[in-house]
């Protein structure tokens, strides 16, 4: 299940980097482009971060997977409006 939500929320982290988000961390790219984004967007990709952190660091996390993934889903396709074409 984890490995799953991680390998999403990198998905994420590779839309942010397309639109050259800056920063070694979720949160600091999430910072350097938050100008840019709206701010429904920031809150979810906040709460990606903090949800990342805390299995990556092995913190409990109790979430709503559904809810979750809609989060993820929602916040691929409107990164991946914004991304420049390549």
């Amino acid at each position: 299940m984890y490995s799953f939500l991680l390998e999403e929320i990198k998905d994420v982290e590779n839309l942010l980097d397309d639109i050259e988000a800056e920063g070694n961390t979720l949160h600091q790219k999430i910072d350097s482009v938050r100008n840019r984004i709206d701010i429904k967007y920031i809150n979810k990709l906040r709460w990606m971060s903090t949800i990342r952190n805390k299995i990556l660091h092995g913190g409990h996390i109790s979430i709503d997977v559904t809810a979750f993934k809609r989060a993820i889903e929602e916040t691929k396709s409107y990164l991946s409006h914004i991304a420049p074409p390549e």
